[in-house]
């Protein structure tokens, strides 16, 4: 018996069989709108994380910020643990030297989209730019920049500490600003480039202590959860439910 693709055709024409055949979108996949360029500098900060362990093993954070238009790096802070409150601390301690920015773009890591930071935003009266999920080319400037910085400093050398780790980024973050040109500002530095851009008007904290109202804010919920949820268990089981409930809620809250 021959089968050919004729013959196939045939009989699946005279059993009556169809095939569905699934149709090809020519307008490519769907992309989110891009944010315009930033034309001042402090219209538009960037955020992002980068991880690496210390000489003896242990991980440590280092959260990056940069100012989009003029490239500056406004900071690196490196901490064993970098929650929500700690980001805030390090926002407010550049606008409190540069004013507030318009803007700030992050991804979607648990720290960037915490109650703590967009509240910090909602008070401040900034925006919170967050890419899409799985797309750090939503926020390709601070991609670009952490690249470098794990090239030419984090993965050169082994720290024994955290301090040493910071005093060496500190460095590095010195020269980056003002002493490497960089082609996209016409071969100035960035603090160079800075001194003579555009700026956006300056714009003060609401308030100096805003992070440890925030963080005492979210203190006053976790308590009043766990409060809830004893009561709940109680209802239920018990209470020694309860009790292992206000146990486990007590170690938690730090």
């Amino acid at each position: 018996m021959v089968i050919n693709d004729k013959r196939v055709e045939r009989i699946w024409r005279e059993a009556g069989l169809t095939a569905t055949k699934v149709k090809r979108s020519r307008n490519g996949p769907r992309r989110a709108p891009q944010l315009a360029n930033a034309s001042a500098a402090n219209e538009r900060w960037a955020l992002d994380f980068l991880s690496d362990r210390l000489e003896n093993g242990h991980a440590y954070r280092m959260l990056a910020v940069i100012d989009v238009f003029t490239r500056e790096c406004l900071a690196i802070d490196l901490a064993r643990s970098m929650p929500a409150s700690r980001v805030v601390k390090t926002l407010e301690r550049i606008a409190a030297v540069r004013g507030l920015p318009l803007m700030f773009t992050t991804d979607n890591g648990p720290e960037f989209i915490s109650a703590t930071l967009d509240r910090w935003a909602q008070t401040n009266a900034v925006q919170h730019s967050k890419s899409r999920p799985g797309t750090p080319t939503d926020n390709p400037f601070i991609e670009s920049f952490n690249a470098r910085l794990r090239a030419e400093c984090v993965d050169l050398w082994w720290t024994e500490s955290i301090l040493e780790g910071q005093a060496a980024v500190n460095l590095w973050r010195r020269r980056y600003n003002d002493e490497r040109p960089h082609g996209s500002l016409g071969r100035l530095t960035p603090t160079r480039f800075a001194e003579t851009a555009p700026w956006v008007y300056f714009r003060p904290l609401t308030t100096s202590k805003s992070s440890q109202d925030l963080e005492s804010q979210n203190q006053k919920q976790r308590q009043k959860q766990s409060q809830k949820q004893s009561q709940k268990n109680l209802a239920v089981h018990g209470p020694r439910a309860s009790s292992m409930t206000q146990h486990s809620s007590t170690m938690s809250v730090p």
